[in-house]
């Protein structure tokens, strides 16, 4: 609960409310930062893209396929995009809510509340960790798929921690 509280330090002519600032609600505070500068730090680095094309062009501005020899058809080109996963900021929001619930529901003692939001913390970091970690090994140990035969297979498919698109187009002009 809020209360009222006169602010000191310099502008100390003004008044308004501040929360308490018990171990229990500073904890709850950094976790619910912690959480959403995670979510941010998985959705800039849980992104990735790399691709390929099975040919070219010739000198006389024709095409070649991935062996060099003149086709009249553009090669295949692919591309694969690794992607955050929905699922991931749904654990991230399951972590911190399960964690808020139980602080506030419960009668848990100070300390105990206090253990377990900082528990909570560090599951939101492990998880996210876990995921880029597994999404971006699972991504560049997947081999570009052949663009003939579109056949992918992962080694180790980065679901649920991340989200892999292959897109399959022909190689565009000179």
């Amino acid at each position: 609960m809020a209360t009222k509280a006169r602010a000191t330090g310099p502008g100390s002519g003004v008044t308004g409310y501040f929360l308490r600032d018990t171990p229990v609600e500073v904890g709850m505070r950094r976790l619910l930062i912690t959480a959403v500068v995670a979510g941010l730090v998985y959705s800039v680095l849980g992104t990735a893209g790399r691709g390929g094309c099975a040919g070219g062009f010739s000198a006389q501005g024709g095409f070649v396929d991935a062996n060099g020899i003149p086709t009249d058809s553009a090669p295949a080109c692919v591309m694969m995009n690794l992607s955050p996963s929905i699922l991931v900021y749904v654990s991230l929001v399951a972590v911190v809510s399960v964690a808020l619930h139980r602080v506030s529901t419960r009668g848990l003692s100070e300390r105990d509340a206090a253990r377990l939001v900082r528990r909570a913390r560090f599951a939101v970091i492990a998880l996210v960790v876990v995921a880029i970690v597994v999404a971006h090994a699972a991504f560049w140990l997947t081999p570009l798929p052949n663009a003939e035969s579109f056949a992918v297979h992962p080694l180790l498919p980065p679901f649920p921690f991340g989200s892999m698109d292959v897109t399959v187009t022909p190689l565009q002009g000179q």
